[in-house]
């Protein structure tokens, strides 16, 4: 029994879904009334991956190019549904963003003690939503405001699997997961890493625990976790494969060769003993020579044209032996990883100077205040989780906020390495959801450190005597 002085005693009392549902309409509310007001009066802006959408959103219903292109199927597909409106496919991922980043604030909300907290935190989770890093891509018929939306839907799952894993939590959260995926390829090394250090945390408990106690059963909570595991790595083998079935990789690997392998000599010359052809095209008399501007990375480009005249065999390489050679140079260079994308110029082209504003209309309107309190830079965020984390491990309350954001901000890492590493021009706007996940998991995390809701605590023998009180007799008499 717990005593009046128990720390339990001071945890929130836990709340029923009728009043998480008036938070998520309240969150709703605000979030379509301040994107529409955003959005009113604009033309949707477009881009060279616009263009992409439409064409692939063009192909048959039933055609593998449509499911498992060029292209992530989700965009084409809404594209497809819209008869390629971009207006209304403005106006539909507004209402999506409000829908997912709502649905977040409710999710946190359930999970937070003290009523003062759970309206400090659904409230910073909806400012979170509206800063303008997060509400400038819904102006752009790109795929980053609904990347950046759903990944808020997957979070939202993920605080309720952090707070009661169960068979309907955890499908919840490979539903979501699954949209994540077919709306970007990127995110698939998070379900890899994740089902990875989610497998493996498991088989190192259960390992433990039978040893100690050999006759007893596992934890009960260890069959959802085990599916989560299971679930993760499945979807994120199987985005692997549409991507390697579309060759997404093709034109991004032609960009990382010619901005990061084709301006040094040094490294064609091992592309060169590793199996690529024509080398001599890059270096030596009458080679291509990079492209130089002052304070940008030199880049020697290879058009379209070119397999035209003279360099088939390079571009059958590229498409058929070029990532898996690079992948060699990856694992025989591992310094490679860490320190490539800190080269002064970075080594990146049609990067709008790393100023991910370019994106966004110039005169586009704002949220007062919100940008100064949760806008900040990545250093300032990356310090504020550090400090919550350790006064959080300091009094070792690991609250479903905190494990939620702790897992989402640490998965940021190799996320923004994949996605840094994967494509050679435009890393500025590739880093955008990655960025933005680090930012939403130590937001999570500094809310963590609140007092979490009170658990339903199992019913002891003594209640289950008085409940049923009229059956034991019986049985006795």
């Amino acid at each position: 029994m717990i005593s009046s002085s128990s720390p339990e005693n001071h945890q929130g009392r836990r709340h029923g879904p009728g009043t998480a549902v008036v938070v998520l309409l309240v969150a709703l509310t605000a979030g379509v009334a301040v994107r529409w007001w955003q959005l009113r009066g604009r033309d949707p802006l477009e881009w060279n991956d616009t263009a992409d959408f439409l064409s692939s959103s063009r192909e048959p219903w039933f055609s593998t190019e449509l499911w498992i292109g060029k292209r992530s199927p989700v965009t084409p597909v809404i594209l497809k549904v819209l008869g390629g409106d971009l207006e209304t496919y403005l106006a539909l991922q507004a209402l999506v963003a409000a829908l997912c980043w709502a649905t977040l604030a409710a999710s946190v909300w359930t999970v937070v003690g003290p009523r003062w907290g759970r309206v400090a935190a659904a409230a910073a989770i909806v400012a979170f939503s509206l800063t303008d890093p997060v509400t400038m891509w819904d102006q752009s018929a790109l795929s980053e405001s609904l990347a950046v939306s759903v990944l808020a839907l997957v979070v939202a799952a993920g605080v309720q699997v952090a707070a009661r894993p169960s068979r309907s939590t955890v499908l919840a959260l490979l539903s979501a997961l699954a949209l994540w995926l077919a709306l970007r390829d990127s995110p698939a090394v998070v379900a890899v890493a994740g089902g990875v250090v989610l497998a493996a945390a498991l088989t190192g408990r259960w390992s433990w625990a039978r040893r100690r106690r050999p006759d007893e059963p596992g934890p009960a909570l260890a069959t959802p976790l085990a599916a989560l595991a299971a679930g993760a790595l499945v979807l994120g083998a199987a985005t692997l494969a549409a991507s390697n079935h579309g060759s997404r990789h093709v034109f991004p690997m032609r960009n990382v060769l010619q901005v990061r392998v084709l301006p040094y000599p040094d490294r064609v010359a091992w592309f060169a003993d590793h199996g690529m052809p024509q080398a001599g095209e890059f270096v030596g008399p009458g080679s291509r020579r990079p492209f130089e501007e002052p304070g940008r990375a030199p880049v020697t480009y290879v058009p379209d044209a070119a397999r035209g005249d003279g360099m088939e065999e390079w571009f059958d390489w590229l498409e058929s032996d070029a990532r898996g050679t690079f992948a060699r140079w990856v694992l025989t260079h591992p310094g490679y990883v860490v320190t490539e994308p800190y080269e002064a110029p970075e080594r990146t082209f049609n990067n709008a100077g790393g100023d991910r504003q370019f994106y966004a209309f110039p005169d586009r309107r704002k949220v007062p205040l919100v940008d100064g309190l949760l806008a900040q830079r990545s250093w300032v965020v990356v310090v504020v989780g550090a400090v919550a984390t350790g006064w959080t491990l300091g009094r070792r309350r690991y609250t479903p906020a905190f494990v939620a954001g702790a897992v989402t901000a640490a998965l940021a890492l190799p996320h923004a390495l994949v996605a840094w590493h994967s494509d050679g021009m435009e890393t500025a706007r590739h880093l955008v959801i990655p960025a933005l996940q680090l930012h939403l998991g130590v937001l999570l995390v500094v809310i963590g450190t609140l007092l979490p809701t009170r658990r339903p605590e199992p019913p002891d023998e003594a209640s289950v005597q008085a409940a049923t009180g009229s059956g034991v007799a019986s049985d006795h008499g």
